[in-house]
């Protein structure tokens, strides 16, 4: 009811939903302009392992915060390339006005030589 509420006041507000159940999309009356299911998103990543194995773990650690595991001699090595593995983290951070120009292929190197930083993607702003 609240979406409803907020599309009256407001017509050109952008609606963006998240459910945990897809049955609850029953309720498209409400007016949502993109709705996000928990359950199908982690349908599409277990889908996703099934072809690219390993797909699952980097993207949900990726998408968590974890402290250094420590590895022991004992473990084995996948144990420890996995561990290493999650000491990185994604951030969306400003790019500086006189890059903005760069391609993107350069800011990467740029990113990777200098500080050891992997540029997967830039976001930009819709014009308007």
């Amino acid at each position: 009811m609240a979406t409803k509420v907020l599309r009256l006041h407001n017509r050109n507000l952008k609606i963006n939903v998240q459910l945990v159940k897809k049955d609850n999309l029953i309720h498209s009356w409400c007016n949502w302009d993109n709705v996000y299911s928990l359950d199908e998103f982690k349908m599409g990543i277990l889908a996703a392992n099934a072809f690219n194995p390993g797909f699952c773990p980097f993207v949900l650690n990726l998408l968590s915060s974890f402290g250094k595991l420590q590895s022991t001699s004992k473990n084995s090595l996948w144990l420890t390339e996995y561990a290493h593995g999650l000491e990185y983290e994604i951030y969306c951070i400003k790019i500086p006005n006189n890059y903005l120009t760069c391609p993107f292929a350069f800011l990467v190197r740029m990113g990777y030589f200098g500080n050891g930083s992997l540029i997967i993607g830039i976001r930009r702003r819709k014009p308007g």
